[in-house]
This record gives C-alpha cells, sequence and structure tokens, in this order.
C-alpha cells in the first residue's frame, strides 16, 4: 500500500467516524415548531398538541387520535381568573366537567357560549414549568439527550398536570414547559410572544400562540 493509497483510507475513516458521530446526535433530539395552536374553549380549536411528532389536531379529529395527544391548551381557572395553559389528563373545559376525552363534540352553554364540552385528554402526560434562564437554543445546538439532561437535573421536576402560561392580565409567566409523555419521550415547550389580549372575555376568544419544541426521538 502507497502513501497515498493510506491517506486515502485515513481520510475516509475519520469522515466515517465524524459522520456517525454526526448522525448520532442528530438523531437523539428533535426540534419543531407548531403555530396558531387556538383556545380548546373555542368552536373547532386546533389545541391537541402530539408532542413526540409535532402535530397538532382539532377537538373532533383529535377524538379518533386518543393515544397520540399529549397535552391541550385552553383556559383553567387560576385564582378565579381564566388564564392560558396547556393540560395534561382529568381536565375538563368550557361549561361541564368529568370527561376523559378529549373530545366531546360542540355545545352550547350558558349565556350563548358555544365551544367544547371537554378539552381533557387520555394520556398522562406530566408537566412542570420550567425555569426562565433555560438555554433552549443550546439544548438544540447540541441535539444531545446529554444536554436535555442537564436542563431536566436543574429542575426540581414537581410535575403537575397544568401549567399556567400567563398572569390574570395576560402577561406571559411561564415561558418554558418541561414534559414527559406517558411514552417516556422528555422535552422542552418555549412558548413564543403572543398578542395580549385584555378583553373581559378572552379566554373564550381564539388567543392563539406558537411554540418551538425539543423531543427526544
Amino acid at each position: 500500500m502507497n502513501k497515498h493509497t493510506h491517506f486515502l483510507f485515513l481520510t475516509i475513516a475519520i469522515f466515517t467516524v465524524l459522520y456517525g458521530c454526526k448522525k448520532d446526535k442528530l438523531e437523539q433530539l428533535h426540534m419543531y415548531q407548531l403555530s396558531d395552536i387556538s383556545n380548546a374553549a373555542v368552536q373547532n380549536a386546533r389545541c391537541g398538541i402530539d408532542l413526540a411528532n409535532g402535530r397538532l389536531y382539532g377537538v373532533v379529529e383529535g377524538r379518533d387520535h386518543q393515544n397520540d395527544i399529549d397535552i391541550a391548551y385552553g383556559y383553567m381557572s387560576s385564582e378565579d381568573v381564566e388564564t392560558r395553559c396547556f393540560l395534561s389528563l382529568s381536565y375538563a373545559g368550557c361549561f361541564c366537567g368529568g370527561s376523559s376525552y378529549f373530545s366531546y363534540g360542540d355545545q352550547t352553554g350558558g349565556g350563548g357560549r358555544q365551544g367544547y364540552a371537554s378539552y381533557s385528554i387520555l394520556n398522562n402526560t406530566k408537566l412542570a414549568a420550567g425555569h426562565p434562564n433555560i438555554d433552549f437554543d443550546g439544548v438544540a445546538e447540541a441535539g444531545t439527550k446529554a444536554a436535555l439532561d442537564a436542563v431536566f437535573d436543574e429542575h426540581t421536576q414537581n410535575y403537575t398536570n397544568e401549567v399556567f402560561l400567563a398572569d390574570k392580565q395576560d402577561n406571559l409567566v411561564t415561558r418554558f414547559v418541561l414534559f414527559k409523555t406517558v411514552k417516556g419521550k422528555r422535552g422542552i415547550i418555549r412558548v413564543k410572544p403572543y398578542t395580549k389580549n385584555t378583553s373581559a372575555n378572552y379566554n373564550l376568544q381564539e388567543n392563539r400562540i406558537s411554540i418551538e419544541v425539543i423531543v427526544e426521538k
């Protein structure tokens, strides 16, 4: 084997190792964005999120995807004020309670309100409000489970079924949300800035938000 052939094989070997490392890193985490997620209290809202695959479902179609939807976006009471939040198991929306299904159909409630009777879902996804200083872009750039581990290790991981995103004046107060799906996929949600709504009945309007998500593959 002459030195040129040896150099060629060495170059190929180095490239193969570097490509393999890069491929392994990219296969550990997945990042995506979802836009125009709407309040479940509004008819035809697209509010059900499949966190692992980055898919958004309306309430009606969501009934056929009970095992795929991880959380829903809507409004729940916080100190007697309806505020934006992400919800998981056993929470019902609008004007009825107790349904264990994500989709329960359109209804007309008191005061002429029309929307969905329930936006609770079957999957028991665990949620936790994340620290405001999470380096979301750094985790995305690293693309490894080790980077995600570091974020989760910094938190107390006091998981809950709901995380409130806004205060009484509809100001964003929780930008990052940690999650662990029933299928064991962990990840981080970053809520993008939204248009603040100060109307008296803002909890019954679409109040769309967009998010970015990093999740384990």
